[in-house]
């Protein structure tokens, strides 16, 4: 078939209606091109407390009265990806996330645009050079595909240890008993300083990252992560081990920051189980200009641990409880650490700031993570003060 042809038939991909978890394909001689669907609609009920005892509101982030219900489209994505000859691989995504939450639109945007070239030697080694817009191979908890995660939302290092999603050039390396990555990309949000103002002679640096992940055997080594494999047979038990560093970063008109991050985390499969443990930590140096003053250091600590249990069903189905703890510290070093916070002074914060955070969901599969059902409740309390927060998610995914 021709690549004209071939491009032809989309006009009637959306006449086919696929099963969840696999994607509509078209196919020649040199192309291979899928067309996939992200599509998770969530209800929340939230209740909170101030560090001074009023009532706060997790959705804004600002103290006052809760919703009864939230309703929203935490996703919405629309994916074109494939194969180019035998060693071209790349990925297009549109997003419109978080539609219906408080105030926001969900705007479409590009999600993802890249291309990288696989060059293999022999049977073991594959080198591969990425490049385009897309997530480092850094920070486990956020690589990790949004429809693989073991409950509506990431784990808290995520949302408070460094990450990126920018334009850049990376370097990836697979075999079977270890994956390597390198990446240098724009500062996520590139912005630089207004004309005529005391910061004319900085820029923005850098985002550079390295990550490693390991097994001790073959057999043991997985290359595609995910926080439930939803019951099926299989095992892994893989290390990982990483640092990155975001270079100069402007929070003001005349404030550079630059943060730096490094830990590492396990993931563990066996059959109906799949368990990660993660332990990051951060420090971030914020300078002002042109005087050149530096701010004291601010130091963070996030521990997370998660657990599911798949109990496989009839026709396919699966049914998991899961489980999870996070330690968050959001400011291990200085004076301020000992001052109550909030929930978070950010809207659409999924995690509370410094404090403990327990996590307990129910997942039901009805055809592994392309069609699910996921409950969640969560409880955090801060390290000092009296905040507090609850919330339930329930979540639907269709994804394919």
């Amino acid at each position: 078939m021709t690549l004209n042809k071939t491009l032809a038939l989309i006009a009637c991909a959306g006449m086919c209606v696929p099963a969840a978890n696999a994607a509509v394909s078209l196919s020649d001689d040199t192309l291979k091109l899928e067309f996939g669907v992200r599509l998770q609609t969530r209800a929340s009920m939230e209740r909170g407390d101030d560090s001074a005892g009023n009532e706060f509101n997790i959705e804004r982030g600002v103290r006052g009265k809760n919703d009864p219900v939230n309703f929203m489209m935490r996703r919405t994505r629309l994916y074109a990806k494939g194969t180019y000859q035998e060693n071209w691989k790349f990925q297009f995504a549109i997003q419109g996330d978080d539609i219906e939450r408080q105030a926001n639109s969900g705007a479409a945007s590009v999600r993802y645009a890249w291309v990288e070239r696989q060059l293999k030697m022999g049977e073991s080694l594959t080198h591969v050079i990425h490049f385009g817009l897309d997530k480092p191979f850094f920070n486990d908890a956020d690589i990790i595909s949004s429809s693989a995660m073991l409950m509506p939302t990431k784990r808290a290092t995520e949302a408070h240890i460094l990450k990126n999603r920018s334009v850049g050039l990376g370097y990836r390396l697979w075999h079977p008993m270890f994956a390597l990555g390198a990446d240098i990309q724009n500062v996520g949000g590139r912005v630089q300083p207004t004309a005529n103002n005391v910061a004319d002679n900085e820029s923005e640096g850098f985002f550079y990252s390295a990550r490693g992940e390991f097994s001790f055997s073959p057999e043991w080594f997985v290359a595609k992560r995910a926080e439930s494999y939803c019951g099926k047979e299989g095992h892994a038990a893989v290390l990982g081990l990483e640092y990155g560093t975001e270079r100069d970063r402007f929070t003001a008109i005349n404030a550079q920051r630059t943060t730096s991050a490094y830990g590492g985390d396990i993931l563990f499969w066996w059959n109906s189980i799949t368990a990660i443990a993660d332990l990051k930590w951060q420090k971030a140096e914020t300078t002002t200009l042109p005087a050149g003053t530096v701010a004291p250091e601010v130091k963070a600590q996030v521990f997370t641990a998660q657990i599911g249990y798949a109990i496989p069903l009839e026709g396919g189905m699966a049914i998991e409880p899961a489980f999870r703890y996070a330690k968050i510290d959001t400011d291990t070093s200085t004076a301020a650490k000992d001052a109550p916070q909030n929930f978070s002074t950010a809207a659409f914060a999924e995690h509370g700031q410094s404090g403990s955070e327990f996590e307990v969901g129910l997942n039901l599969y009805m055809n592994g993570h392309g069609n699910k059902l996921s409950l969640q409740y969560s409880n955090w309390k801060a390290n000092d003060g009296d905040a507090r927060a609850s919330i339930f998610r329930l979540q639907h995914q269709l994804n394919f």
